[in-house]
């Protein structure tokens, strides 16, 4: 057991970048690992506060309903889809397929340590997602109904048994989803398009069942437990633990969720080496023939190696092109449903004007989740040595990273925007602007995830996860990109006397004159600092 809390504190130590910090001697590596520490916890208290908030209103709801007790089993569901979503894409790269593999498998340590220490890695990072959402609900739950001691303690055992079973199930879709995948030629292609299929599945699913109106609600609140306990039967034993209890349920939900991942740890460990070695292996063709050779411009090449890099990444697509993916579901959705019933259900008189008015900055919202260049420079890794060596200016490198993004985003948004303007029918002016200020904001969004990856690179690195999901520069590109687009939206929304016309144009052009600025910067300042990487 001490080899693997020893294998799970240096893979925490070397996931999050604290092992570095305490040994580096260089000042600005520590005060950058300062700075994200200082921005993580800045975050995790704004999503408890959120969380906080969602819980409540969604308190005050189940109070008419006199069903309060419904609060914290539906909380569980939407914890537990998060773990499951958020874990199909770990598993491989932490469980299976991690570049240290055959380095962790030659130690003088078991597979099952190995395979013990690897999971406990998962479960310590979807454990903050739970406490993030569960403790919120669980505080707002207490003043509602003001429980006893016996609550307190039933509720910290239950919330640390949360992620065990999603893990279980996410690590076999992963692996099913990476199975399959490697039975094709394009693996990655073939692993992109299952995991969209499950995502669209999810966001299909998710969207019939928030298909209910007020009036529906109250009339099937007595259904209401029925379906959520249906949809996750884990729910129920939580539930009457919880509210009712009731220590059959506990002792029940705590066998099954503990039970059911021994199991599954000790079927990973005793398959340990077979499963790796299934999942990672790749196919090749057989009848390989040399082909003409190609030659293109600088820019060309790059751009090539870059997007090529790009969709050889399954992780990488579906970590970074989710933003697009829900502003085309949205855009769709819209163009069916339209804003009338949108604002009825919100009870905000005056939101289709708004909507209408304020679509170019609703559209750009999605680009901060689509920042590809982020972690671009992260990605070449020990390999930063080459792109570097090349006779080739860091311009055109920066430039044909961008342009990955850009391939990723300025069709989306010529789609989604000619679907707004059919639903609107907005004025010319309205029109043009429903082009040109989301496409400003993807070239903001790309060039701005750049030069913050310049500033805070991480080339030493054993999984793609630490990259694009825990890196310091991947974080704050999409908090930058979101922040750029929600202080316009809020002036739009709290300073009513000032037009919505005047507020996009002018948030437009001084994103433009930025991505001017951005431009020069890269051009100049980030020459230097690319060649000292």
């Amino acid at each position: 057991m001490t080899k693997i809390w020893i294998l799970l504190k240096i893979q925490l130590l070397n996931f999050f970048g604290v092992n570095k910090m305490l040994h580096t001697k260089d000042i600005k590596e520590k005060q950058k690992f300062i700075f994200f520490a200082i921005s993580a916890t800045i975050g995790l208290v704004g999503c408890s506060l959120l969380s906080y908030l969602y819980s409540n209103s969604m308190a005050s709801a189940f109070v008419m309903l006199g069903d309060i007790g419904m609060l914290l089993p539906i909380m569980l569901v939407s914890t537990s889809a998060m773990v499951l979503f958020t874990t199909i894409y770990k598993v491989s790269g932490i469980l299976f397929g991690y570049k240290d593999y055959d380095m962790i498998i030659a130690l003088p340590v078991t597979v099952r340590q190995i395979v013990g220490s690897r999971i406990l890695l998962l479960y310590s990072m979807n454990i903050v997602f739970t406490f993030l959402i569960m403790v919120p609900a669980g505080a707002v739950f207490a003043i509602h109904t003001a429980p006893g001691l016996a609550f307190y303690l039933i509720f910290i055992l239950t919330i640390l048994l949360i992620p065990l079973v999603p893990i279980i199930i996410a690590t076999v879709i992963g692996a099913i989803i990476t199975m399959i995948a490697a039975k094709f030629k394009h693996i990655s292609f073939i692993s992109i398009i299952l995991s969209l299929a499950f995502l669209f599945g999810i966001m299909y699913l998710s969207m019939n069942s928030s298909k209910v109106t007020e009036a529906q609600i109250i009339d099937m609140a007595k259904s209401l437990s029925e379906k959520i306990y249906r949809v996750y039967p884990l729910s129920k034993l939580f539930s009457e633990a919880l509210v009712d209890y009731n220590l059959n349920s506990l002792l029940l939900y705590v066998l099954i969720s503990l039970g059911s991942f021994i199991i599954f740890t000790m079927f990973i460990s005793i398959n340990y080496r077979a499963i790796n070695t299934l999942l990672t292996t790749t196919r090749s063709k057989s009848n390989y023939k040399m082909k003409a050779l190609v030659s293109s411009s600088q820019f060309g090449a790059l751009y090539k190696r870059e997007i090529k890099r790009y969709f050889n990444s399954s992780f990488y697509v579906m970590n970074t092109s989710i933003g697009m993916i829900m502003l085309l579901i949205l855009s769709i959705t819209f163009l069916v449903v339209g804003a009338g019933p949108l604002e009825q259900i919100l009870e905000m008189p005056g939101f289709a004007e708004l909507i209408t008015k304020a679509a170019p900055l609703v559209v750009s919202v999605f680009l901060g989740m689509s920042c590809t260049t982020g972690s671009s420079i992260s990605l070449e890794g020990k390999h930063i040595w080459i792109a570097k060596s090349i006779p080739v200016h860091a311009i055109t490198i920066f430039l044909s990273k961008i342009a990955v993004n850009l391939t990723l985003t300025v069709p989306v948004i010529l789609v989604s925007s000619t679907l707004l303007i059919i639903k609107l029918h907005p004025s010319l002016f309205e029109i043009i602007m429903l082009y040109i200020t989301p496409l400003v904001y993807a070239v903001f969004s790309a060039t701005v995830g750049i030069i913050i990856n310049l500033l805070f690179p991480i080339l030493e690195w054993k999984s793609e996860v630490t990259v694009l999901k825990q890196s310091i520069a991947s974080i704050l590109s999409m908090l930058v990109g979101l922040a750029s687009v929600a202080i316009p939206i809020m002036i739009a929304i709290f300073l009513k006397d000032i037009s919505i016309s005047f507020i996009v144009l002018g948030t437009t052009v001084i994103i433009a004159l930025i991505n001017m600025a951005m431009y020069g910067y890269l051009k100049t300042k980030g020459e230097i600092k690319f060649r000292a990487l």
